[in-house]
């Protein structure tokens, strides 16, 4: 470093320590130092906002692989060429121009990156103190672990400002129980914790704002904490207009945006390994095997041969460097201790290989006096080895002598309300609602406040959920001008992982997506109704105390106006087997479709008369085929609609021309006394406009038990159905006999009036 001449080029994990050194040394000289990414983008040049677009635009990526791509442009010819062409990598035309040599501090660049700057001289400091045995604890938990570096931070913190320590190797794993024990003991740490902007509800409303228009959506943010992350991700694309691709790749950026949680002053901070330095504390947790040091896999889009035949460091070649840059990390400072855990989750684990020569030092003697809220939790912990496995531990009787009243073996599991003040703020004084949010309110108002308001349950893509949204995709535009099948089938599929029996199974499908699509032709063929919405939007605003929007998307809604009225024919697709029953709509559930007719009733279609409402199953079940019977009928009654028609024949002709031995609705024939067959469900007028009276009070009814955060463990048991089933929270309410709410099964004529022929 003695050496640093004006016009060299730093770079280096550790800027400070360069400055520290200069300033020390009183050098005043015209150098840069960069990082090793810094230093690659102003060398071969970097992409903005506006490549991705065009790769997006042109070539219909998703937004996932388009930035696949753009990581590795550097390496791809081809497209380092048409994106140079395009004018799309920006350069800095002097950069290369501005220093004389390339000075590597503690860095290695790629053999690929050496061979480009052939043209420099290239100088390589590695510090390599090896001064220092750094300290190593053994623990047998994570918890023990957390806690032995919480207790020497105390004894530290009497001699060391706290905010000189830190904590290094810190996995998700281990921020859940530092974040608990750390607060036993008052000590303040930054976990750097990411807020994920989709996770909040305004985020999402945005999105959906976002279909409407632009400055809609910005309308929404006025009061938005975090405002200004929103509109730098739609300033990125300012180059050009608001079109479809913008729309998405906003979208797309806002659902994997994620921000740091404001960190607070005089607090133990999280660190990378590369920022230890000389001057402070270090604790470097969860020194095991395959975890310390960090390991790379051979899993990137550019594999390790390919790597090896372009220049560039393979998963092997990194590994090697990280054991040798972390053992001279740990052995070039004084003031480090070291950690390992030796189980977790009934698993014995070891200490990492490059630890192998260091001797083991005593923990700190915990003398129970540091925390009682640890110490009664500790009992607890005794006292359940004590009962189940009859291990008494040496300091059981202490403890339990000290804190006899723990309240061990009970629990309340009663849901406490929310302050109103914090409960409105959280919500932003607005709610979303939906038929799956009110469903989930009245299969149990605990079920909802978890999955709606808190949003625990985060979405998880499996198989089925791809083959359910590819089928509901391609149907959104099937029947649309231009329709290509192949290029709306394989566009929404470049993006999945899937396997090779995923694979097999899908191409199967994707006969069958066709046949269903020729056979709703046919269907729509025999109806007088020639309007259509596909996957439509409605919702109605409910005035209260809080803002509230009750919403929905309907799959097909068929319509056209004849004398005044607006006959409308409401279709929901289902890759499952359901079954349409409105008996448990009296108590709020299973409301879907006649929450969709609610929505149609109360949308910008004028005198709206309910032609009927039902489900089309796109994947029926396979059932061996009659011998005799002609395949092609036989297989295209399976796609027949199942739901409730409406009773008033000149209606129902409007939707079916040949209700009378329907081809498109299941059950649906005319005797030869002229009546509908025993079979046929049918709905009047009248008991429709009932079905959408007792969905509106439904709706209220949530409403007003929202409003007042009344959201109690209260799950419905209605004969063999249970509010439970399929609940991702049972670990967590702990119900109780007396929380399950026991209701009276009830046909939905008793509410409605009149008979399924009325």
């Amino acid at each position: 470093m003695d050496n640093l001449k004006n016009f060299d080029i730093i770079i280096t994990n550790d800027k400070n320590e360069i400055l520290n050194y200069l300033n020390e040394e009183k050098k005043l000289l015209n150098i840069k130092i960069m990082s090793k990414k810094e230093f690659i983008d102003a060398y071969f040049g970097c992409l903005n906002s506006e490549a991705l677009y065009y790769l997006v635009k042109k070539y219909n990526y998703s937004y996932e692989v388009a930035n696949m791509y753009l990581n590795n442009f550097l390496y791809i010819d081809s497209l380092y060429k048409e994106l140079s062409e395009k004018k799309l990598i920006r350069l800095e035309p002097l950069f290369k121009n501005s220093f004389k040599r390339i000075i590597l501090k503690n860095i290695k660049l790629d053999p690929y990156i050496i061979n480009k700057l052939s043209n420099y001289e290239i100088v390589t400091i590695e510090t390599n103190n090896s001064n220092y045995t750094p300290k190593l604890y053994e623990y047998k938990t994570i918890e023990d672990e957390v806690n032995g570096v919480a207790l020497s931070i105390l004894s530290d913190i009497k001699s060391v400002n706290i905010d000189k320590i830190h904590l290094v190797n810190v996995g998700d794993d281990y921020k859940k129980h530092i974040k608990r024990i750390f607060s036993f003991y008052n000590i303040p740490v930054n976990l750097n914790d990411k807020i994920s902007l989709y996770g909040l509800p305004i985020i999402k409303e945005f999105i959906e704002k976002l279909d409407e228009s632009l400055d809609s959506a910005i309308s929404i943010l006025e009061n938005f904490e975090y405002k200004k992350h929103v509109i730098d991700v739609i300033n990125k694309y300012a180059f050009t207009s608001f079109d479809e691709t913008v729309k998405y790749l906003i979208k797309e950026e806002l659902k994997t945006k994620k921000i740091n949680s404001k960190k607070i002053s005089n607090a133990i901070d999280i660190i990378d390994i590369e920022k230890i330095n000389n001057s402070d504390f270090y604790y470097v947790l969860n020194c095991n095997q395959g975890v310390f040091p960090k390991t790379y896999k051979d899993e990137d889009y550019l594999s390790d041969i390919e790597k090896k035949n372009i220049g560039l460091f393979t998963s092997l070649d990194k590994n090697k460097e990280e054991k040798i840059k972390t053992l001279n990390i740990i052995s070039s400072y004084p003031n480090i201790k070291l950690s390992y855990i030796t189980s977790s989750k009934g698993e014995e684990l070891y200490r990492s290989s490059i630890l192998k020569d260091l001797e083991l030092e005593e923990n700190i003697n915990d003398l129970f006096n540091s925390s009682n809220i640890y110490n009664k939790l500790r009992l607890s912990y005794m006292l359940d080895d004590y009962i189940k496995f009859n291990i008494h531990n040496k300091d059981l009787d202490k403890l339990y002598y000290n804190y006899k009243d723990i309240n061990y073996l009970t629990y309340d599991n009663a849901y406490k309300k929310v302050d109103e003040n914090l409960f409105n703020k959280y919500i932003d004084n607005k709610l979303n609602l939906s038929y799956s949010s009110l469903n989930n309110f009245y299969k149990c108002k605990f079920r909802f406040f978890l999955n709606d308001i808190l949003k625990l349950n985060e979405f998880e893509e499996t198989f089925h959920t791809i083959i359910g949204n590819l089928f509901h995709h391609v149907l959104e535009c099937a029947f649309k001008p231009n329709f290509d099948f192949d290029k709306e089938f394989n566009n929404f599929l470049i993006d999945k992982e899937l396997n090779y029996k995923e694979k097999f199974f899908i191409n199967k499908l994707k006969e069958d997506l066709k046949f269903i699509i020729d056979v709703i032709n046919e269907q729509d063929s025999e109806s007088s109704l020639n309007k259509a919405y596909y996957e439509k939007k409605f919702a109605v605003n409910k005035d209260n105390s809080i803002k509230v929007t009750f919403k929905g998307f309907i799959d097909k809604i068929k319509y056209s106006e004849f004398n005044g009225k607006t006959v409308v024919a409401i279709i929901d697709y289902k890759t499952g087997n359901p079954d349409i029953n409105l008996d448990k709509v009296y108590y709020g559930i299973d409301m879907q479709l006649p929450i969709y007719i609610y929505l149609v009733k109360n949308s910008e279609l004028i005198n709206v008369e309910i032609a009927g409402f039902y489900l089309q199953h796109l994947l029926p079940p396979i059932d061996n085929y009659q011998e005799g019977k002609d395949y092609y009928t036989e297989r295209r009654s399976k796609y027949k609609l199942t739901g409730y028609s409406n009773s008033n024949r000149d209606i129902l002709e409007l939707f079916d021309k040949n209700y009378v031995k329907s081809n498109m609705i299941k059950s649906m024939s005319v005797t030869l006394k002229d009546e509908f067959s025993s079979n046929a469900k049918v709905l009047t007028d009248e008991q429709m406009d009932k079905l959408v009276k007792h969905v509106d009070f439904k709706i209220d009814e949530a409403i007003k038990d929202i409003e007042s955060r009344d959201f109690s463990i209260n799950p419905k048991q209605i004969g063999d159905y249970s509010g439970c089933e399929h609940c991702r929270f049972k670990d967590i309410c702990y119900k109780k006999e007396e929380d399950i709410v026991r209701l009276k099964e009830i046909d939905y004529k008793e509410f409605l009036g009149g008979g399924d022929n009325a």
